[in-house]
C-alpha cells in the first residue's frame, strides 16, 4: 500500500476499465454466443460460416465445437 495514491487511483481505474470492456466481450459470448470484438482481442476464433440452423441434432454442444475455437497464437498449457 505504499506510494504515490493518485497514481494507485489512476491504475485502479485503468484496469476497471480494462476488466470491464473483457469482461463484457466474455459474458455476450458466454451468454448469447456472439463475438462483439472490435479490436480482434478476444482468444476466442468464430467460425461464421457455420449457422445454427444448419446444425440438425445436438445443436448447443456441436455449436460450441464446431462454431468457436482458441485462435491460433493462444500458448498453449504446458504442464508436467
Amino acid at each position: 500500500m505504499a506510494g504515490n495514491y493518485l497514481v494507485r487511483l489512476l491504475l485502479e481505474q485503468m484496469i476497471d476499465s480494462a476488466n470491464s470492456a473483457y469482461l463484457g466481450i466474455l459474458e455476450r459470448w458466454v451468454y448469447e454466443g456472439l463475438i462483439d470484438d472490435p479490436h480482434d482481442e478476444f482468444f476466442i476464433a468464430e467460425n461464421k460460416s457455420l449457422q445454427k440452423e444448419s446444425l440438425t441434432q445436438d445443436y448447443d454442444a456441436m455449436c460450441w465445437r464446431q462454431r468457436y475455437s482458441l485462435k491460433d497464437d493462444i500458448p498453449g498449457w504446458v504442464g508436467g
